[in-house]
């Protein structure tokens, strides 16, 4: 069938005049004179119900499951306990006939996803139901295939609450409007209702099977008192709208692929490259303004409030930032597929900047407070074991063992890396969630372009690997020296064979003083650690020998003779000749076992405080 706008021509035939029942064929046509279609064809049978006679039998049929109860008399103030009123229908727009009635739904939702509920009434105070009306009641009814489309209670009076006129939040989702072309199979009235009307009907919808883009309709109509007053079958196709072609559909029904691993990183290298180039300039401007030492002192907070800026320029207004425009992919959510929502993308924002600039504020504070706790315990602990004789020959307490062990690994316990290690470690195997803030607000990358079948997408699967062993690797040296460790002090004779390991603090506490315990392959080293006896320590364990002190002294002369000059041929950090020569991205050239301790303290160059990462310094050759 296909309806055009404009006139229609109703032709009614008599099938069969009875002096009780009578049948008539009515037909809608559309089109040119002489070029007529017929669009509808029904038949009607019309009885009069009210002076009907015949035998009557009580089924004891009633609905199931069964609707909540109801206070009829409450329902127009809307102050129903288990019913409330819609103040907007899905699509009247479109639906104008919704537009003159109102509708009630349970509160607590409807039973099944099959199933809609509804009490329903004229809007004119004056009109109410009558058996002429019942056409209008069976086919203004709710669409059940919303509920599944969409999912959740689509005409539920909550997410009305929650979420405004059903037309803004699906345009909103980005949802194409459904088309409902339905065909009335049977028109059963069961019941003459008063020649006054009644104010309010009840109607139950429900739907059998919903398959190939068909399902059928049962409609079911009652009077306040339960009576059945009705019974309807429709039989539905559900298609998007009358405009859209198959080969639109089949665009619309496209997802796009999910971005690759290199394409993400290569996403977020460019917008930390412009992230870098505003840091710079705000950084020079607050030096013109207030000079070094404040530029200095506040530069994790200058760093912050440029990420913040750029986050908030593009992510939080909506916009793509511009790595995502360079490697042409889009963020998304990954339950529903679409953009993201504001909250969502504001907390992405918050938790990806706010929270490490708060964790780096104040897990220092935090890690001092709960060492000192520890060493007033471990204190209190050696002051009794060292006030028996018979205490001080035993071996040390589990639990000063483990006081020791925490005081001695708390900047890596307190540490978030681990975690990111492992957020990376998952990245690198499933190419998803590159932030952890990502992988808990659920973002994530799509491709803007079709892929075709050659283009290979190459994932990180081996980084993954090497990173997983690398955390493996670095496990196993601490669970090794831990145990032997602990198995040391253990011994009757740790006295002597504790000697050189330990060292005493205030009141004669005695910590250990072995800090190569868990090479920090993964995480920072611990601050004092001697990296030569980290070396030696791993050689021991892993039984692999030592490679050379040094590649490039210069203290050869015949080392590097392109470097001139006394002074240029020393490093500025150790004030000896330099020792495998590294350079800074900013040109300054240092010992590489220097510029790197340095590193790891803090992130700038040591001359002109520029910012500087480990993995930026090259070693110089020839």
């Amino acid at each position: 069938m296909q309806y055009e706008t404009g006139q229609a021509i109703f032709r009614v035939k008599d099938v069969k005049l009875g002096r009780q029942t009578s049948v008539v064929h009515v037909t809608l046509n559309q089109g040119t004179p002489g070029d007529e279609r017929e669009e509808v064809v029904g038949y009607i049978t019309q009885s009069n119900l009210r002076t009907e006679r015949g035998v009557s039998y009580d089924t004891d049929w009633q609905s199931h499951p069964e609707p909540p109860p109801v206070d009829v008399s409450k329902l127009d103030s809307d102050t129903d306990e288990h019913w409330g009123e819609r103040k907007v229908i899905p699509f009247q727009d479109f639906r104008k006939a919704a537009l003159r009635a109102r509708s009630w739904y349970p509160k607590a939702g409807q039973i099944k996803p099959s199933i809609v509920d509804q009490w329903v009434c004229l809007k004119d105070q004056g009109d109410a139901w009558t058996n002429e009306s019942l056409g209008f009641v069976v086919d203004n009814f709710p669409q059940i295939i919303e509920n599944f489309h969409d999912g959740g209670d689509m005409y539920s009076v909550k997410f009305e609450k929650e979420h405004g006129h059903m037309e803004d939040f699906i345009a909103r989702k980005g949802a194409a409007k459904m088309w409902y072309p339905t065909l009335l199979l049977n028109l059963d009235i069961k019941k003459a209702l008063p020649e006054q009307g009644v104010r309010f009907l009840y109607v139950r919808l429900q739907a059998k099977q919903i398959k190939n883009g068909r399902y059928d309709l049962e409609i079911v109509v009652k009077d306040p008192t339960g009576d059945l007053v009705a019974l309807s079958h429709h039989m539905s196709d559900h298609i998007r709208d009358s405009s859209v072609t198959p080969a639109q559909a089949s665009i619309n029904d496209y997802r796009y692929p999910c971005a690759a691993a290199p394409d993400i990183i290569r996403s977020n290298q460019k917008d930390a490259y412009f992230q870098s180039v505003l840091l710079t300039q705000l950084s020079a401007v607050i030096r013109s303004l207030y000079g070094a030492r404040t530029a200095h002192n506040w530069t994790n907070e200058t760093r912050t409030f440029t990420e913040l800026l750029y986050l908030g320029l593009t992510t939080f207004v909506g916009n793509r930032t511009l790595g995502e425009e360079y490697c042409d992919i889009v963020q998304v959510e990954d339950d529903t597929g679409r953009l993201p929502e504001l909250t969502r993308r504001a907390g992405y924002i918050l938790s990806s900047v706010l929270v490490p600039y708060v964790l780096g504020r104040f897990l220092p504070a935090l890690r001092r407070r709960l060492r000192a706790k520890l060493e007033v315990s471990m204190r209190k602990s050696h002051r009794r074991r060292a006030s028996s004789p018979s205490r001080s020959k035993l071996p040390p307490s589990r639990i000063y063992q483990f006081q020791e062990y925490v005081s001695k690994h708390l900047d890596t316990i307190t540490s978030p890396a681990p975690v990111y290690a492992l957020s990376l470690a998952v990245f690198y195997f499933s190419g998803a969630y590159y932030q952890i803030s990502k992988r808990i607000f659920g973002l994530r990358y799509i491709f803007t372009r079709k892929l075709e079948p050659s283009e290979q997408r190459a994932g990180y699967e081996v980084l993954g690997i090497l990173l997983v062993l690398q955390m493996i690797v670095q496990g196993y040296l601490h669970l090794h020296e831990t145990y032997t460790h602990a198995a040391t002090i253990n011994l009757p004779s740790n006295n002597a064979a504790a000697a050189g390991t330990s060292a005493a603090i205030d009141n004669g506490v005695e910590v250990a003083a072995d800090t190569t315990i868990a090479a920090p392959l993964l995480f920072e080293a611990p601050q004092g650690a001697d990296p030569v006896a980290q070396q030696e320590q791993i050689s021991k364990i892993t039984h692999t020998p030592l490679p050379q002190p040094h590649r490039h002294d210069l203290k050869d002369h015949e080392a590097m003779q392109w470097i001139d000059g006394k002074q240029q041929r020393k490093c500025t950090l150790c004030l000896e000749p330099l020792k495998d020569p590294s350079v800074t991205t900013c040109g300054h050239v240092f010992c590489w076992q220097c510029v790197a301790d340095w590193l790891r303290e803090q992130p700038m160059c040591p001359l002109c405080r520029q910012s500087a990462l480990v993995q930026h310094v090259l070693p110089l050759q020839g």
